[in-house]
């Protein structure tokens, strides 16, 4: 894939300033993916620069760190807390459940993933910002036909401000940390039925 050029990483920057078009919107309009424009605002708004990372050792060296970062925050999230009209359903990852079993086989799902759009790459937002990215999550399972369940990641230790999620069935690990890259997720749940939860990292592009 060719190369973001400076220029226009430049404007993209200028333009979501300018605060006059959605990221989305930014998105369509450069032909580039709207995790990118994310990803891009968020670094930017971290260190100064636009600029693409260096290949090579440094962008290892980033992701490594930001690996470590993200494995420590999960130590204090273990929990998944799944809720429909009829059950709620506690989900530790790492751990077997032999209730998750039952509910997969009953839905006749394989594969599932555990997605939230809130609070991308780690960054706290304002809870109506947070509430606009979940519904556009919610719109994306709909036109995308996915099956899923309410749910929010939560502390066990109450350090971290539980998040609203979605639990999905049927979705494929490529496509769910996709799915959740596109939403500037650092990181996803996924599993399949009678194996332990897992966490999934979300490769930067």
């Amino acid at each position: 894939m060719k190369p973001i050029s400076s220029d226009l990483r430049r404007r993209i920057i200028e333009i979501i300033q300018e605060n006059e078009e959605t990221q989305p919107e930014i998105a369509e309009r450069f032909a580039v993916s709207l995790s990118f424009v994310e990803k891009l605002w968020h670094r930017f708004r971290s260190t100064g620069s636009y600029e693409a990372l260096a290949s090579g050792g440094g962008r290892e060296r980033l992701l490594k760190d930001e690996e470590e970062l993200i494995r420590a925050e999960v130590k204090t999230r273990p929990d998944i807390t799944l809720v429909d009209s009829l059950t709620a359903l506690v989900i530790r990852i790492g751990e077997t459940n032999a209730a998750l079993d039952e509910l997969l086989r009953n839905r006749q799902s394989g594969n599932w993933a555990f997605i939230t759009a809130y609070n991308p790459f780690s960054k706290l937002l304002t809870e109506e910002e947070n509430e606009i990215r979940h519904a556009n999550l919610i719109q994306e399972l709909g036109i995308r036909n996915f099956h899923f369940l309410n749910g929010y990641g939560q502390s066990a230790n109450g350090q971290w401000q539980a998040e609203p999620s979605v639990f999905v069935f049927n979705i494929d690990r490529e496509t769910a940390i996709g799915l959740g890259t596109s939403f500037g997720q650092n990181a996803i749940v996924s599993g399949q039925i009678n194996n332990v939860p897992g966490i999934v990292w979300c490769q930067s592009n």
